[in-house]
């Protein structure tokens, strides 16, 4: 159900589902300071609109498989980055996903 159609409004009514399930809960749990709440997925356009609007208070972050599955093939046919620094870059990238 969650990958559907890739629509925004299925994000939004699938999204507003996991708010309305947990609400009384979490509100309570974020007015104490007691949980902090992440997402994380791809870059899918309509996922993050979807995640921002139903969920503004939370941070969003990309997943580091995707970002690299990303940036590679960029650095490589658009940029022409050499191979020694576009490792570089993704091992930057892995260190930097991997800290908490």
């Amino acid at each position: 159900m969650f990958h559907y159609d890739g629509l925004l409004n299925t994000y939004k009514i699938f999204l507003r589902g996991c708010a309305d399930a947990f609400a009384g809960e979490l509100t309570v749990a974020e007015f104490n300071g007691d949980v902090e709440m992440l997402f994380g997925s791809d870059e899918e356009k309509a996922l993050v609109r979807a995640m921002r609007d139903v969920f503004p208070q939370v941070l969003h972050i990309f997943c580091t498989r995707h970002v690299e599955q990303n940036c590679r093939p960029y650095m490589t046919d658009v940029a022409g980055v050499p191979v020694k620094h576009r490792e570089a870059v993704l091992e930057c990238l892995r260190a930097v996903s991997s800290m908490r």
